[in-house]
């Protein structure tokens, strides 16, 4: 029952209203409050403002894709790799926290930020974090919950 009531709680947060802005990148902090989930632009918040203290330091081209070095501001030593496509809908960083929590890491928004990137790619947002999640389940399955 608490998980049911916990469910029930937090789809109502998502439905009632937006969060508030808090960060300067207002175009990418926007697209996250339409597609994700009131929790999960809380955590994607910090990630956001995480963001101005790195830097792309060096920029690559050696095909038909961008190689992005970002390095924090206070850390030289210390060196991610953004892989980008051309069209900024493809990017993956060698932190792998895309691949292993599903949400894009500060590293992937310093590279859209450096490209002028309004909007977050689709390839960066899991379903599964999305206020549409639930509706893509109810649909595959047919079955509305509450009516059993």
């Amino acid at each position: 029952m608490f998980v049911r009531a916990k469910e029930v709680e937090a789809d109502f947060e998502c439905v009632k209203g937006d969060p508030m802005m808090t960060t300067n990148l207002k175009y990418l902090e926007w697209c996250v409050v339409e597609n994700y989930t009131q929790s999960i632009f809380y955590l994607f918040v910090p990630i956001l403002d995480r963001a101005y203290v790195m830097r792309v330091v060096d920029s690559k081209v050696p095909g038909s894709y961008f190689i992005h070095t970002v390095s924090r501001y206070d850390t030289p030593e210390k060196d991610w790799h953004v892989v980008a496509s051309y069209e900024m809908t493809e990017l993956r960083c060698t932190c792998m926290r895309m691949e292993c929590f599903g949400v894009s890491c500060e590293y992937i928004i310093v590279v859209l930020v450096l490209n002028n990137v309004h909007e977050i790619s689709k390839s960066l947002i899991l379903p599964r974090w999305t206020k549409d999640a639930k509706m893509g389940a109810v649909e595959l399955t047919g079955i509305i919950w509450d009516s059993l």
